[in-house]
């Protein structure tokens, strides 16, 4: 409770410096391009979860994810993603839900399921409906605050289609 309480204070006071340095990059609506050169892509994998964990993370969600994301999940309970200029925490399977109901999700932008963070005050999340990948603030967090990142989640990581 402490450390996640550490951790909501930790982004309020980064969001208040971004505010008053004008740091916080102006947002775009349009997708990012792909790059023509190939990307540098590094992953460190948490050991996977158990098959009773996936089991109970699958039960305890009210839609489906890719099929690419569970792929992944299976081999890894979380990791560290390192592509181009882009740093991604992807959060731990077994702990995705809890941080979900933490940051209440289903309040400011219940269109989207949180997966992870690039450390500081943005969040990765996957659009319910469609699966796609997108970027958004913790605070502030809304649709229209999100940034769209890619249509799948392999493309999102850095891994070959």
């Amino acid at each position: 409770m402490f450390v996640l309480s550490l951790m909501i204070d930790c982004l309020f006071y980064g969001f208040i410096l971004e505010r008053l340095f004008s740091l916080r990059k102006k947002r775009s609506k349009i997708p990012m391009e792909k790059s023509a050169s190939p990307s540098i892509v590094k992953i460190d994998r948490n050991s996977p979860p158990s098959a009773d964990e996936i089991q109970a993370f699958v039960r305890d969600l009210p839609f489906t994810l890719p099929a690419a994301f569970m792929d992944f999940f299976r081999k890894a309970n979380g990791a560290n993603v390192y592509k181009d200029d882009r740093y991604v925490i992807l959060w731990p399977l077994t702990e995705m839900i809890r941080l979900n109901l933490a940051y209440d999700v289903n309040t400011y932008a219940p269109e989207f399921f949180l997966i992870g963070s690039n450390g500081g005050g943005e969040s990765y999340a996957i659009e319910k409906d469609t699966g796609y990948i997108y970027e958004m603030p913790f605070i502030g967090m809304s649709k229209e605050e999100a940034i769209f990142i890619n249509k799948t989640f392999k493309g999102f990581i850095g891994l070959n289609e």
